[in-house]
């Protein structure tokens, strides 16, 4: 596992973003010239098609992160959550099946749209500017949820800047919680 800082005059402390692979696109470009990228691998498709819900790649992660919990001595007082889409009230991502379904398996309740995005942001790829003050103007805490005083393990497919699990993070905190512990699956450099 691998790890990063985000740090942002808007946050208290830099916040640690923990990551489980580095991602490799599937294009690159060289030269000003788009090619397919030669360090694109397996993983990689499967963060590709974990975007896309399925139930295959759903599986393969939820094992992965099984593996890592499972080496923890104690998840008490810690609940599962995930980065929401850009879209507001849109439906729940393959991140948000992966935390309900550590939930269930470590019998916790299901924190895994603890936060929700209300309002919509351009996405990344289209073009959208991401800065956490954009994550933090167009992400709250579920009104149905209690958060005071409680673990969060927060969790996101990939990670580029990081702008958007340090607002998760922030947002956590200033509703609560005692702890936020931001785990992605790849970080894109």
């Amino acid at each position: 596992m691998y790890s990063y800082f985000y740090d942002h005059p808007l946050l208290d402390r830099p916040v640690k973003i923990s990551y489980i692979y580095e991602y490799n696109s599937y294009y690159h470009f060289r030269g000003g010239i788009r090619v397919k990228n030669p360090n694109f691998s397996p993983i990689d498709g499967a963060i590709l098609d974990l975007k896309k819900n399925d139930p295959k790649a759903i599986e393969l992660f939820y094992s992965k992160l099984i593996d890592i919990f499972d080496s923890f001595d104690d998840l008490n007082n810690m609940y599962f959550s995930a980065i929401p889409s850009h879209t507001a009230n849109a439906n729940i991502s393959s991140m948000h099946i992966i935390a309900k379904r550590l939930s269930d398996h470590y019998n916790k309740d299901d924190y895994s749209e603890v936060l929700q995005r209300y309002k919509n942001i351009p996405r990344l790829s289209d073009g959208g500017f991401r800065n956490i003050g954009v994550h933090i103007s167009s992400i709250r805490i579920n009104p149905r949820f209690n958060v005071k005083s409680k673990v969060f393990f927060l969790l996101d497919d990939i990670t580029t800047s990081g702008s958007s699990m340090a607002a998760g993070s922030q947002i956590l905190k200033i509703g609560g919680a005692s702890k936020v512990i931001c785990l992605a699956l790849s970080h894109k450099f």
